[in-house]
């Protein structure tokens, strides 16, 4: 009686096919717990499926758990460009506005030697702008203190670069005085900003200061 009884059980189990339902699935997940991948132990679990049937949900049912792994494993690397070892969204783009308040500008170089970090979240930001991945408070942001998103060839003038330059202006004209009509003006007053509001590290004061720079300019020297 007993044999007959599990025959009509498996000819009932055969006769069911289509998508599985929620309480199948679960009997599902209950049996692969308890037997591993032993689809027959499990198949008498469901009550409803043949050991085939389990088989081809758990190839299913596998497949789709390592679609969601990798789908995480590339979202928290996203996450991971965007804070740039472990620093903040907020933390970075508050290192941005200091940057800009020092050079007049958000263009920042990849390989910028003061805080090398900062150069590659910039870039980050770029590439998660094209992938449209950028929130709209943190693209509004970034817009609102002229940020950049396009760069053009030769565009970016590091810090160094314009030490380089004011060096060169001062062994010409024998001061650090830059008058306003020159490009390098904008960034001589930036530093002067910079150094009120404490943002200049000790190295670009001293640099600086090393070349006679003079942080209150003389009045009336507009011009040189």
């Amino acid at each position: 009686m007993e044999d007959e009884s599990r025959a009509r059980s498996n000819s009932s189990t055969k006769q069911k096919s289509g998508r599985w339902s929620k309480d199948e699935h679960k009997l599902f997940l209950q049996g692969l717990e308890q037997h591993g991948r032993k689809w027959k132990k499990i198949a008498a679990v469901v009550g409803t499926r043949t050991e085939g049937q389990v088989q081809s949900h758990a190839q299913k049912y596998f497949a789709k758990l390592e679609r969601l792994q990798s789908a995480s494993k590339t979202k928290t690397k996203e996450m991971d460009e965007l804070m740039t070892f472990g620093v903040s969204w907020d933390e970075r783009f508050q290192q941005l506005v200091e940057y800009r308040e020092q050079n007049g500008h958000c263009l920042v170089p990849q390989k910028y030697k003061a805080n090398s970090q900062l150069g590659r979240w910039v870039d980050t930001q770029r590439r998660f702008y094209k992938k449209n991945k950028l929130l709209p408070e943190q693209k509004d942001r970034l817009e609102g203190i002229g940020f950049v998103w396009v760069l053009k060839k030769h565009e970016i003038v590091g810090w160094d670069e314009r030490f380089k330059q004011l060096k060169e202006y001062r062994q010409v004209k024998g001061n650090c005085n830059v008058p306003y009509q020159y490009e390098l003006a904008s960034w001589v007053n930036n530093q002067r900003q910079a150094y009120k509001k404490g943002t200049l590290s000790p190295e670009q004061i001293k640099s600086l200061e090393g070349i006679g720079f003079v942080w209150v300019p003389p009045r009336g020297r507009r011009r040189s």
